[in-house]
Formats: C-alpha cells, sequence, structure tokens
C-alpha cells in the first residue's frame, strides 16, 4: 500500500503561507516604491531619508506587535 507523504492539509497550509507571503511582499514592495518616488520629489539629506524610512519601519513594527497582541488576547479570552 502506497502511502500518501503530504496530506491535503499540508498542501492547503503550504499554499496558503505562500499566498500570504506574497500579498505582504506585493505590499511592501508597493510601500517602498512609494515611498523612495516621494522622497525623490523633496531633496532632502540621506541622513534624513535614513532617520524618516527608520522611524516609519519602527511604526510598522510598533503597529504588528500589537496588533499581534490583540489578537493573541482575544484567542486567550474565546477559551
Amino acid at each position: 500500500m502506497k502511502r500518501n507523504l503530504l496530506s491535503q492539509e499540508t498542501i492547503q497550509l503550504t499554499g496558503f503561507l505562500l499566498w500570504r507571503f506574497g500579498i505582504l511582499l506585493a505590499g511592501a514592495t508597493a510601500i517602498y516604491r512609494t515611498v523612495k518616488f516621494l522622497l525623490k520629489l523633496i531633496d532632502l539629506p540621506l541622513q534624513l531619508e535614513t532617520g524618516i524610512g527608520l522611524i516609519i519601519a519602527g511604526a510598522v513594527f510598533f503597529l504588528a506587535s500589537v496588533l499581534m497582541e490583540q489578537v493573541s488576547d482575544g484567542r486567550r479570552e474565546k477559551s
């Protein structure tokens, strides 16, 4: 008897993760190109551009961590 190495759930999970990563990558690329275009319109020194980029990256990480905490708190309260 031949065993199936990959279950249907594993294939679906892999597809879902690849789909989600693709959307995340496309969104990040669009945001990067938009910010880069806007910074080219305004002639700023490199140090200021770097600082603005770090501030934006920090804000994104902060918001993502708050969102993840809210989701995990919601799951804990459900059970």
